[in-house]
């Protein structure tokens, strides 16, 4: 039997309607293609943009409805919004779905506002230095960064859509990353927890009662991520590290450490703080000898510190052991180079007494003379001149890769041992990484460590338990510690 073949008009009709519909199933894949391979990004972060672009907050920010709306003109009919033809085709949807009711006699051009935002939001792999700051090695699938435009917004208005992006996305994390660019912010984003070891971990005043020092000589106060305690050795140090990086914790540990070889006689402690913030609230306590904060009696201590020393040389006081009858001298100075600069401005009195203090960095170890000194300033002329002095160094987050070097040794970073690859310490990471830095000391290599800390409420104790006079210490803390303290106040409470 014969079977007549179909018309050529069916077999037009075929072909035309096979097209179509390779037209309409091919299309999304390839402008979906050519998007990524645009933004040089693979498939799954290219899914984590279109999610991105369907949230109603982002959107609204960047590219309200009501900016996409124009009138049809008499007669004309809605066309369709064709989703389809979008590279971010669920995002379209999203928004037209969000548009129930577009005013009659108007359109609404979805297509467009999708893409008038993508232009200000990207989502990229990290860099290798972003990598760096969270630790370990990241799940590409699992963390990228994310940049959003700040498009002329108040950078507040962009930070209030984080809770909205986290949801959106289904993020453990979501953290800013430290860098200098004005127009957009750069966000670290994940699904998993990202924590280097240290992290984790944390130490409060049962660190120092499990781990008291047995010797001026050396300091308990921090441990690796082995678990292994640290002990800074009584040296000349420097502590750096930019505001809420934990700077407080190693001072505060010297001091607790320091105190019955204090209350012995065997060690006598000096303060200088033009910042009214950390040693300035031991003043009326029986731990320090001094506290000064006015560069004028910054200036008299630095030279009575000074002659002291002079007078243990001239007696002959060499290789000093630590004792009530030849008790070390310990000078703690927070905010060095803000003191150096209010010396500069006392002129020839403010620059001797800053001539004084490199002396005692200089000759004070032979003699039992110290100076412990902490900064979130640091340059390099003005480390040139105390570096080769300072023994102990403690670095803290901060934001210099040259002085990062600088302080710990060529190639430190490169060996990783970097502080500007830490992340910063906030409420979105619940302050974990406060305290968190590299040490160097006599035995020459950094190593990195977490640094115990006071809670407020234990450091309160501590102050009142050494404040023999009628002194209301808890105000005290209230004006110093808890407003002024920003180290203080990246730390949570252990009650």
């Amino acid at each position: 039997m014969n079977i007549a073949p179909p018309p050529l008009w069916a077999l037009i009709g075929i072909a035309l309607i096979g097209i179509a519909a390779a037209v309409r199933f091919i299309t999304p894949i390839l402008v979906a293609w050519f998007d990524r391979t645009r933004r040089r990004i693979p498939k799954h972060l290219h899914d984590e943009l279109v999610a991105l672009l369907s949230n109603r907050a982002v959107i609204d920010r960047y590219a309200p409805a009501s900016a996409y709306m124009s009138d049809l003109d008499e007669g004309e009919r809605r066309p369709a919004y064709k989703a389809w033809l979008s590279p971010y085709a669920r995002a379209v949807r999203a928004s037209v779905k969000r548009q129930p009711k577009v005013p009659k006699g108007q359109q609404f051009h979805a297509r467009h506002q999708i893409r008038e935002a993508s232009r200000r939001v990207t989502i990229r792999p990290l860099t290798e230095e972003e990598s760096k700051t969270i630790g370990g090695t990241p799940d590409p699938n699992d963390t990228y960064a994310i940049e959003l435009l700040y498009d002329g917004h108040n950078p507040a208005d962009i930070e209030r859509l984080f809770p909205a992006i986290r949801s959106q996305l289904g993020l453990r994390v979501l953290e800013r990353t430290p860098d200098d660019n004005p127009s957009a912010v750069t966000l670290i984003a994940s699904r998993q927890p990202l924590r280097d070891s240290l992290e984790t971990m944390s130490a409060g005043v049962e660190f120092f009662t499990e781990h008291p020092a047995t010797s001026p000589k050396g300091l308990p106060m921090a441990f690796t991520s082995d678990g292994v305690t640290w002990s800074l050795p009584t040296h000349h140090t420097l502590i750096f590290g930019v505001t809420g990086s934990g700077k407080s914790g190693p001072l505060l540990a010297s001091i607790y450490q320091l105190s019955p070889f204090i209350a012995d006689g065997s060690v006598k402690i000096f303060g200088i703080d033009p910042r009214h913030a950390d040693v300035a609230q031991f003043s009326a306590t029986d731990l320090f000898e001094r506290v000064v904060t006015s560069t004028e009696d910054s200036i008299d201590l630095i030279n009575e510190f000074h002659e002291r020393m002079e007078k243990n040389i001239k007696r002959g006081l060499t290789s000093v052991e630590p004792s009530p009858s030849t008790p070390w001298h310990i000078l703690i100075v927070d905010e060095v180079f803000a003191l150096y600069n209010a010396l500069k401005l006392r002129g020839k009195p403010g620059m001797s007494a800053w001539t004084n203090l490199q002396n005692v960095l200089a000759m004070g170890r032979g003699c039992g003379f110290f100076v412990i000194m902490a900064t979130q300033f640091a340059e390099q002329e003005n480390l040139k001149g105390l570096r080769a002095n300072l023994v102990n160094k403690i670095v803290l987050r901060q934001e210099s890769a040259y002085l990062n070097d600088f302080i710990l040794g060529d190639g430190a970073a490169e060996n990783g041992y970097d502080s500007t690859a830490l992340r910063p310490a906030t409420a979105d990471n619940g302050y974990a990484t406060a305290g968190i830095g590299f040490v160097k000391g006599e035995a020459g290599a950094p190593m990195k460590v977490k640094f115990a800390y006071l809670s407020k409420s234990d450091l309160h104790e501590f102050i009142a338990a050494h404040t023999h006079e009628e002194h209301d210490v808890l105000a005290d803390l209230e004006d110093l510690t808890y407003r002024d303290l920003d180290d203080l106040d990246a730390l949570p409470d252990l009650d």
